[in-house]
């Protein structure tokens, strides 16, 4: 299975690698994602390229709890329209409820799973993912986002009882209980926030309850299938992997956990096909990067996933009825007038 996040997963990276003294632009390209990756916060982007991306950035400010401070940074706006359920939830234990039962359209790859032990609620994160290069600066920045979202829905009352991180600890002590009010208990057997279960029933200030209905009757209709139907979600899924060239059917049938047959089907339903989503796809984008004053033709193609220049070059004659060539003449004639 491939595993996937949702681009709102970077909300603030920028902003934060900037304090940092960092170039976000930069990092990005490091791990292979585009500068304007976040345009968008609801497309779908490689979970690896996200962990790796952590880690180099931790790495290259020397600053071992980058991923900590990062997600204290975000916040709930990791979760992209998810947060508006969140935050309109009746109560707390709603709340959390939502946040466990939809979090699989956010990230495909974990879980944020709420369980009950002796009195006490148990929050924790959990990976799918046994092992990887580059997980405890997910675990710590999961642990930050978890701190922001219990503080936004209790303020005051938010009093944990205990945090448990799995690994060591990657700085002193005392510099966990700064950021986060509280020393974690670490080599643990989860990475959750341990707190009262009496907290569970307090209600979520400021509430928009017909908000929460209506996101909640969306969320459920959107949750075995994307916004448009299997051609949205197709497109989406190929505005994430066209720069790394991974256009082909049975790529996408597999993201989607569906045969390649049953997606053309699916796609017939629509009244399209893959190809003609993989052509409109293409032909979106190149009207945006064309817009990139330093794109070589070559960068251009590659971005778009054609194997070679002449196959670009083929299908942008047939889009448009000229030649690169022309077009760039077309379009000089144009400023100079």
């Amino acid at each position: 299975m491939s595993h996937l996040t949702r681009a709102s997963a970077l909300a603030g990276f920028a902003e934060f690698a900037c304090s940092q003294q960092l170039d976000p632009e930069a990092l990005l390209n490091h791990v292979g994602l585009l500068s304007d990756v976040q345009d968008n916060p609801n497309n779908l982007i490689s979970y690896d390229k996200f962990v790796h991306l952590l880690e180099h950035a931790a790495k290259v400010a020397n600053n071992p709890l980058f991923g900590l401070q990062y997600g204290l940074f975000q916040g709930v706006d990791i979760f992209g329209t998810l947060r508006y359920l969140i935050r309109n939830a009746r109560s707390v234990e709603q709340a959390l409820h939502d946040l466990s039962h939809y979090f699989h359209m956010h990230n495909n790859s974990t879980e944020v799973l709420l369980q009950h032990r002796d009195g006490q609620t148990v929050l924790s994160y959990v990976s799918s993912i046994a092992s990887h290069r580059g997980q405890l600066q997910i675990d710590e920045l999961a642990m930050g986002v978890g701190q922001q979202l219990m503080q936004g829905l209790l303020g005051s009352h938010w009093q944990p009882q205990a945090l448990l991180i799995k690994h060591a600890p990657l700085a002193p002590s005392n510099q966990y209980r700064q950021l986060l009010g509280i020393s974690p208990q670490f080599n643990a057997p989860d990475n959750a926030w341990v707190f009262s279960d009496s907290l569970l029933a307090m209600p979520v200030p400021n509430a928009d309850h017909a908000l929460h209905e209506f996101m909640r009757q969306r969320l459920a209709q959107l949750s075995n299938r994307s916004e448009g139907g299997f051609a949205g979600q197709v497109q989406r899924l190929l505005r994430s992997f066209l720069p790394d060239g991974r256009v082909t059917l049975d790529y996408i049938a597999e993201v989607m956990h569906l045969s390649p047959r049953t997606l053309q089907r699916h796609l017939a339903n629509e009244g399209t096909s893959f190809q003609k989503l993989l052509d409109q796809t293409r032909q979106h984008m190149v009207r945006h990067y064309l817009s990139e004053p330093d794109m070589s033709v070559c960068q251009l193609s590659e971005l778009l996933g054609y194997a070679d220049q002449s196959a670009f070059a083929r299908a942008f004659q047939r889009w448009y009825g000229m030649s690169l060539t022309q077009w760039a003449r077309q379009q000089e004639a144009g400023s100079a007038d």
